[in-house]
């Protein structure tokens, strides 16, 4: 019984941290949109419309469940990089990569988990650049635990912070990593051996120049 109410405690808990990010993410969803409708581009608007519908309705269905199946997070990230991209006219390409052999269909990972990080590099590391963008999302399986590697070509967390001063931009990419390390505490709560994990690298050229980063990510499958 005691055990039973622990993890039902640690399921709302889970839940109640998701749900700050949902506002977040349906908020900045809305500005692409209105960026279509201001411009008179209907036929964007629509489309962008579309996909916009099909995000909210993928949420709303997982709203209510901790955990969500790696097959419909990569169609909810896929749905979200699309929309974005379709924002951003085709800033940056993206891929989205399996492992070969790892179950989309039967392994369980928490909701909300990738998103937040996408949405960084879409909104500081794509911010300012003058070239194409490119982000890889790569899921493996390692030690019982799902893997993702979130790997872009921006201008790095340094420049991003000093363009975030320069030009007063609202940061919220520490408030999205400090609920992802929220999640993360609360995992392990209950975790033996296979612990969540999150690791940011930056990513350098043989000049020290920066060249991007890469975001690493343990998740335990429920």
């Amino acid at each position: 019984l005691i055990q039973s109410f622990e993890k039902e405690k640690v399921e709302i808990q889970m839940q109640a941290l998701s749900s700050q990010m949902n506002p977040h993410f349906i908020f900045n969803c809305m500005n692409s949109i209105q960026h279509s409708i201001v411009t008179n581009d209907n036929e964007k608007a629509s489309s962008m419309l579309h996909s916009f519908a099909s995000l909210i309705r993928m949420v709303l269905e997982n709203s209510s469940e901790p955990d969500i199946s790696l097959d419909n997070e990569i169609l909810l990230l896929t749905t979200y990089l699309k929309l974005e991209q379709e924002r951003n006219n085709h800033l940056f390409d993206f891929d989205i990569k399996i492992e070969p052999g790892l179950s989309t269909d039967f392994v369980k990972i928490p909701i909300m988990m990738i998103q937040p990080f996408l949405e960084n590099v879409i909104w500081h590391a794509f911010k300012f650049i003058s070239y194409k963008g490119y982000v890889l999302v790569y899921f493996s399986f390692i030690n019982n635990m799902v893997h993702c590697e979130i790997t872009d070509n921006g201008i790095g967390r340094k420049k991003a912070e000093e363009y975030n001063l320069r030009y007063r931009t609202k940061n919220n990419k520490s408030i999205a990593i400090n609920i992802i390390q929220d999640r993360i505490n609360i995992l392990n709560q209950n975790a033996d051996v296979h612990k969540a994990s999150l690791q940011i690298v930056d990513l350098y050229n043989e000049q020290k120049k920066a060249t991007g980063t890469k975001i690493i990510i343990h998740l335990p499958v429920l």
